[in-house]
């Protein structure tokens, strides 16, 4: 309870501290890799010290690892994704070897020994929950990316039948003005000589 109550107060702070940073100065380049660190780091904490694998912070994990699969950099999340999988599995040793009754709230045990197929039975689903869900951001992330990739390269054409377009009709102007300007200046001479012959008034 005490690691609980100092922990969950000092996680908040820090994810409020790293807000006002991004609003001052931007995204810094790993500053998401750094925070998602901050959160598998504390959620397993919080978890370890709220009953391991039953405890009801672990789902969390879940939702991490599609923020890993969708923010984090391959390297960090794979990284990060080893590190949730291995407290998973952790909390399954110890939650069947009873290693972890200083763990646990009175609440959450029943006094009987878990079945150990239950308890395995539990690691797995969340292992594969882990793993879906990392799958899933990464693919969100891949399409995004293929998408914007795509956008890019759409505009980069736009832009460049623009260009062209534009050129084109530069050309066009210049010779436009360039074949009125010949007739123009006959009409013009021709007028400045008729303008000798003509009388006073409304020639």
């Amino acid at each position: 309870m005490a690691v609980l109550l100092v922990f969950i107060p000092v996680f908040a702070v820090v994810f409020v501290a790293e807000f006002r940073r991004w609003q001052r100065r931007g995204l810094s380049r790993h500053a998401i890799d750094r925070n998602l660190g901050v959160a598998v780091v504390g959620l397993l904490t919080i978890a370890t010290v709220s009953g391991g694998l039953e405890s009801p912070f672990l789902p969390i994990m879940v939702i991490i690892a599609f923020v890993l699969g969708l923010f984090a950099t391959p390297a960090v999340a794979t990284w990060l994704m080893a590190l949730e999988l291995l407290g998973v599995w952790t909390f399954a040793v110890l939650l069947v070897t009873r290693g972890d009754l200083w763990l646990r709230f009175p609440a959450l045990d029943g006094g009987r020994p878990p079945m150990p197929a239950r308890v395995f039975t539990l690691a797995i689903i969340f292992t594969i929950l882990l793993v879906m869900g990392r799958f899933v951001g990464r693919s969100v992330r891949r399409a995004f990316d293929l998408m914007l990739r795509r956008t890019i390269r759409a505009q980069g054409e736009s832009l460049r039948a623009h260009a062209e377009r534009a050129e084109e009709l530069t050309a066009l102007s210049a010779e436009i003005a360039h074949e009125l300007k010949n007739p123009l200046a006959s009409v013009k001479g021709l007028a400045g000589l008729l303008s000798a012959q003509l009388p006073e008034g409304k020639g």
